[in-house]
């Protein structure tokens, strides 16, 4: 790996192990995400409103740029961070990737028109979803048994996030404008996350950390053979299985972001609640997504794609739902499926990686997957923005996103995780081996 100064790693491993390594990784995690991905995930749709007042863009034209941004970090998914974090690094593409949403953030400032918007946000939202696909890689490396909890909860960084920076953005807009209020969120990004990255952040466990996590040092080196295993992406691109997978990431990913983008918008102007009833929705998703990307991490650990493909049905129930809302009680009742429902998205794609591909998937595999999610993340918003400017509602957009959650449910159901059956037989024959040589030398 490129990421290497042995002394230095050594150091800092000594100083966090107390505790544990692998946490101190998640928390890193967590804080990147909730000053990186956050801002353009839940504060980005309060900007729509100021900007189609001030500039009298259509809702397409307000939320496209979102789209280009996710088609930005697909290509770079599916062609360029697999191979850049072979050469780099994870944590380098990471801290890359920091910066470069800092400064795409700050920049909203010299925002003019449409297309200096549409490339500053495309830039900032492009980034913002590399560091998310680094962090993925880079924290599930130091997992071996609580891969979906671990990432649940530093996932869920984009959660607290989500809650925090619409609330405090809302009131600055008013006071600064919608340009200053979106710049000052970079100073988490400048004075914390950059820091942490740099002086905490470490690229890969040692064996002994990872041995530590099995509990058994005698049976370690096999099953760290094991999962170390070689493996190439062109194996997995060339079966039926990868494209279940892919497809059905895709069509889960572009009804739950295509929603949630036009949360705020549907709230405030079709159903006419307000601005601040639009901050609360959105800032209500993310508050129950904390707790649910958590819970649906750990359901994944134990459920596997079975858990998953649960979780796409309810992400198209969550968008029919919409179609009721009327008042406080209703608009409640969307924004808990909701919330809960989004916090089983972004953690699949790790989950689904590993359990079918494995271990050295991470770095290949890993990528291309989450392309197919940010392509979701593209299209979804758009479409949703095309349907409503051509009929003038929601309700044939959301009718249609009910269906898509429901095919993605169904295409991963028949999906066996074939990795994490094998991982289980594997460990189970060395406990049974060991416990057969433990026997014997007893009777003799």
């Amino acid at each position: 790996m490129a990421d290497t100064s042995n002394s230095a790693d050594a150091g800092r491993a000594k100083g966090a192990r107390a505790l544990k390594t692998e946490w101190v990784m998640v928390g890193v995690g967590f804080l990147s995400l909730l000053f990186t991905f956050s801002a353009s995930a839940s504060v980005l749709p309060l900007l729509y409103s100021p900007m189609i007042d001030e500039f009298g863009w259509t809702r397409t034209e307000a939320t496209v740029a979102f789209t280009y941004g996710n088609f930005v970090s697909m290509a770079l998914s599916l062609l360029v961070i697999g191979p850049l974090i072979d050469r780099i690094g994870a944590r380098t593409v990471v801290i890359g990737a920091v910066a470069l949403t800092g400064v795409a953030m700050v920049s909203f400032l010299a925002i003019s028109g449409w297309w200096s918007y549409a490339l500053l946000a495309t830039l900032n939202h492009g980034t913002a979803t590399v560091v998310l696909i680094g962090l993925k890689v880079l924290v599930s490396r130091w997992f071996t048994g609580n891969q979906g909890f671990a990432l649940g909860i530093m996932i869920a960084g984009t959660g607290v996030g989500g809650v925090i920076l619409p609330l405090t953005v809302q009131p600055l807009i008013a006071e600064l404008g919608w340009r200053a209020a979106y710049a000052s969120l970079t100073l988490g990004i400048w004075l914390i996350v950059l820091p942490l990255l740099l002086f905490v952040a470490r690229e890969e466990p040692s064996e002994g950390e990872l041995a530590e996590q099995i509990g058994n040092a005698k049976a370690a080196p096999d099953v760290l053979a094991f999962l170390n295993k070689p493996f190439s992406a062109r194996e997995a691109v060339r079966t039926r299985t990868f494209w279940f997978v892919a497809i059905s990431l895709y069509l889960a990913a572009a009804v739950d972001m295509g929603v949630l983008q036009h949360t705020a918008l549907f709230l405030e102007r079709d159903k006419g609640l307000g601005a601040e009833a639009a901050a609360l929705g959105v800032a209500g998703t993310f508050a129950l997504s904390i707790f649910s990307k958590i819970a649906a991490g750990w359901f994944y650990d134990k459920t596997s794609l079975k858990g998953i493909s649960l979780n796409y049905l309810l992400v198209g129930i969550a968008a029919v739902m919409a179609l009721g809302v009327t008042g406080a009680a209703t608009v409640t009742a969307f924004i808990m499926v909701r919330g809960i429902a989004h916090g089983g998205i972004i953690a699949d794609s790790p989950v689904l990686a590993k359990h079918v591909y494995g271990h050295r998937a991470m770095n290949r595999v890993l990528p291309i997957l989450t392309g197919m999610t940010t392509a979701g993340f593209a299209t979804g918003p758009l479409a949703l923005a095309a349907i409503h400017d051509e009929t003038g509602s929601y309700a044939l957009g959301f009718m249609m996103f009910g269906a898509a959650g429901a095919i993605a449910a169904a295409m991963l159901w028949p999906v066996r995780p074939t990795y994490r059956e094998l991982l289980r037989k594997h460990a189970a024959d060395i406990d049974g081996l060991k416990q057969a040589v433990q026997t014997r030398t007893t009777s003799d």
